[in-house]
Order: C-alpha cells, then sequence, then structure tokens
C-alpha cells in the first residue's frame, strides 16, 4: 500500500555489463538511503497468468475457490507452484472474476539464481507480463499492448479498457534481430495478432525499451506490424 515503484534496469547484464554495473550501484545506492526493495522478474514464458470467474457475488467466498479453479486450467499441479490472486472484482453477471498469476517453484529458483549470478538478490519476484502491464501509460478505454524486446527474450502483455486479458513470452529478442533481421519477431508477432479478435484491429502499442532497442528500431518494428 502506497509503494511506489520504478525500473532501474530493464536489459541483460550479459549484453550491457556496463549499464548493469550502472544499475546495481544505483539499487544498492537507494537500498542504503531509504526504504527500499529490489525486485526481478519470471520470465513470462516461465510463468502464466489466468482469468477465472467465480459463482459467487461474495468476493470472500470467491476468494475461497479461485485455488481450485486455476488449479483446473494448469497443466501441472497446483502444488508445484507459488501463485496469488492480485486482483479480483465484480461482474455484471454477479460473478466475481480474479486474474491469477504464479510460476512453478524450479523456475522461481532457477530465477533466485540467475539474479544472484549478476550479483543481486531481489526481495520481490513478480511475473514478467504483469509487471510489464503496471509500467505501461494508463488507459482506460481501448486495445492496448505494452510490449518488452529484451536481448534474448521479449514479453507482451494484452489488454482492454484498462484490464489485462493476455500476456505472451516469446523466446526471442533483441539479438535474434541484429543477427537475422526483424522478420522472424514480426512473424511471431503478427502470429499472435490473427488469434484477436475484430476489436484489436485498431491497437495502442507501448513499447518499453531495453538497453539494446533503439527508438528507430521500435518504430520500425510498429511500422511492419501495421
Amino acid at each position: 500500500h502506497g509503494l511506489g515503484s520504478h525500473i532501474v534496469f530493464a536489459g541483460d547484464p550479459s549484453a550491457d555489463a556496463e549499464g548493469w554495473e550502472r544499475a546495481l550501484n544505483d539499487m544498492r545506492a537507494e537500498v542504503a538511503r531509504s526504504p527500499a526493495w529490489i525486485a526481478s522478474v519470471v520470465p513470462a514464458h516461465s510463468a502464466l497468468v489466468k482469468t477465472v470467474d467465480a459463482p459467487f457475488a461474495s468476493q470472500a467466498k470467491a476468494a475461497k475457490v479461485f485455488p481450485s479453479l486455476l488449479d483446473l486450467r494448469l497443466p501441472f499441479p497446483l502444488e508445484q507452484c507459488q501463485y496469488a490472486f492480485p486482483e479480483m472484482h465484480a461482474l455484471p453477471d454477479g460473478q466475481v472474476r480474479a486474474r491469477g498469476g504464479g510460476a512453478r517453484f524450479d523456475e522461481i529458483d532457477a530465477q533466485i539464481e540467475t539474479c544472484k549470478a549478476s550479483g543481486v538478490g531481489p526481495s520481490l519476484l513478480d511475473h514478467e507480463g504483469l509487471a510489464l502491464w503496471s509500467f505501461g501509460p494508463s488507459a482506460s478505454k481501448g486495445c492496448r499492448v505494452v510490449a518488452w524486446l529484451g536481448h534474448e527474450r521479449s514479453c507482451l502483455s494484452l489488454g482492454q479498457d484498462g484490464e489485462l486479458e493476455q500476456v505472451h513470452g516469446l523466446r526471442i529478442g533483441v539479438r535474434a534481430v541484429d543477427e537475422k533481421g526483424l522478420d522472424e519477431l514480426v512473424s511471431r508477432i503478427q502470429r499472435i495478432w490473427k488469434t484477436l479478435p475484430e476489436a484489436w484491429s485498431k491497437t495502442t502499442v507501448n513499447w518499453i525499451l531495453s538497453g539494446e532497442l533503439s527508438e528507430s528500431m521500435a518504430t520500425e518494428l510498429e511500422t511492419e506490424l501495421n
């Protein structure tokens, strides 16, 4: 409650060692001078986001059955993952809807080890897609995509009328663009576009630029995708 947050580093330590060192120094200084926590993310391709509806008007009752409803949607037992329902709200039909996020314990452990190997121990781990959506410019109406392209991977968070609906993690990033051009990345994103309803034909895309992605590359991507 009342916590502010900001992105200190959105690149890849192995690809931008100088930028990562500056970010480490900034984080350590901020933690030293004020109450602050360092947060990292579990990559979207290693985590999940699911929307579940409970047939109750009471949010308290709905909260009790959300884990069971989420379990039905998972390709592995619920007991093998850490999960949470950060948001829930009432629907016009009297049900309660929640968005659940989670990741398997082994994926969480792997991300913690990756952070430690890079010289930082995070106090918090978030789902990459949920974190990305929260940092995109807010919009109460229309379809919106918040997209981040990293060195080795990318993440797209899609929502409508201010509510997150889908998260897509891609195992392709700026390095592949540097080596092969935009064609493969554009093709992968267009496959996602083709699954969307007609309402998404006019969509605002907000790019969260990593250290490797230039403004010109983002502009070129938008041109290719439109």
